[in-house]
């Protein structure tokens, strides 16, 4: 007898699904989301406060959007707290 031992048709490899999954989550984005994804992608040494002056939003506000966005998998933080920067996937 025989076994199947083959790959399923319906498989992805992990980077596929991963990329699928951001694009997914960028279409569903609100428009403070995107604002401040923007001038990060922009300028990754950029503290937060500066994006709320920039983005016209509270210093509060942007640290929620920015954990929502880090929780999406689509901003991470790099470094250390004195010297770090924003990466935008």
């Amino acid at each position: 007898m025989f076994r199947n031992t083959g790959i399923p048709f319906n498989y992805e490899r992990d980077e596929v699904s991963a990329r699928k999954l951001r694009e997914r989550n960028r279409i569903s984005l609100s428009d403070n989301q995107k604002k401040v994804l923007e001038l990060l992608k922009n300028d990754g040494t950029m503290h937060l406060e500066a994006v709320a002056e920039q983005s016209g939003l509270s210093l509060s506000g942007v640290k929620k959007l920015s954990n929502v966005l880090q929780e999406k998998g689509l901003l991470e933080r790099i470094g250390s707290k004195n010297n770090s920067y924003w990466l935008v996937k």
